[in-house]
């Protein structure tokens, strides 16, 4: 039996990576990379959670190629944080965190996002509500923001079937009669 991946999860990563860096103009970096510290303002992308199955699979039969292909949804979640380094709402609203966020918010329905989606094979399922995280650091404050964005996509999994060529049933007959009188057969040794 041979399986293949069930996720183009770096083709996800990358569409997610694209729109988010396209849409707010600030550098991203997903989390838990091996990069150095980049310069205010920037974003941490987070997979927060899944990806989870969120149905049963269909599974379907090809005879012609012999495989069993198992396709079904499946939920993620992304956290998305934006740092902006110290708050300066009052002249220029559109370097808060809380800004820069509710502008990839708000574009999640535009026409270019829904391609950039498609090309990674997402769509969005849930998109929570922004919450503003600003940190004080000695007489600086941080302007903070985090929103969790919950996604679908759908895995397709093949699966080869290695035929069964022969079964071997040893069996032996006894002379067994049942209640009513007629003989039955016992299979022994399956």
């Amino acid at each position: 039996m041979t399986r293949q991946s069930a996720l183009e999860w770096q083709q996800i990563q990358d569409g997610i990576y694209a729109w988010a860096c396209q849409v707010t103009g600030i550098d991203w970096v997903w989390a838990n990379q091996d990069t150095a510290q980049i310069e205010y303002p920037y974003g941490v992308l987070t997979v927060v959670s899944g990806p989870i199955k969120s149905s049963l699979d269909e599974i379907r039969y090809d005879a012609a190629r012999n495989v069993n292909i198992h396709t079904g949804p499946r939920q993620f979640t992304i956290g998305f944080q934006v740092s902006v380094g110290e708050k300066n709402s009052n002249e220029r609203p559109d370097e808060s965190a809380e800004a820069i966020l509710t502008t990839l918010q708000a574009s999640v329905q535009f026409e270019a996002t829904k391609a950039i989606f498609r090309a990674a094979n997402i769509a969005v399922e849930v998109e929570n509500p922004i919450q503003v995280i600003d940190l004080q650091i000695g007489t600086d404050k941080i302007s903070r923001a985090a929103l969790d964005i919950g996604f679908l996509t759908a895995t397709c999994i093949e699966e080869t079937i290695d035929p069964i060529e022969t079964i071997v049933i040893d069996s032996e007959y006894r002379d067994n009669p049942s209640r009513d009188g007629s003989d039955t057969i016992d299979l022994t040794g399956v």
